[in-house]
């Protein structure tokens, strides 16, 4: 097994301290994993940095759902695939809203 190479766990968007206050994400246990430069306009920074902050998220929604995807493609559908699709909704879901707050 793969052992997965980013921080792990829930992202947070947070302020940095310093003379700009400018943006970062922090990792579960408040490390820093990127910083924001105070370039763009705080609309685009906003929306980068919760598409950042739900990364974790969306990659595990997209891991889950990766063998019902092969199922369909391989013409192996079922009302039990069908079930596990609607089962991963609503975590695919979340995972959307966290990163454009919807």
């Amino acid at each position: 097994m793969k052992i997965t190479q980013h921080t792990s766990g829930d992202w947070r968007i947070g302020k940095r301290g310093g003379k700009y206050g400018v943006g970062a994400i922090y990792g579960p246990k408040g490390e820093e994993i990127a910083v924001f430069s105070g370039m763009l306009s705080p609309d685009e920074e906003l929306a980068n940095a919760r598409l950042m902050a739900a990364a974790p998220l969306l990659l595990a929604a997209l891991k889950d759902m990766l063998p019902i995807f092969d199922a369909f493609t391989q013409d192996e559908l079922s009302l039990t695939t069908i079930e596990e699709a609607i089962a991963l909704l609503p975590s695919a879901k979340a995972a959307i809203a966290k990163a454009t707050q919807l």
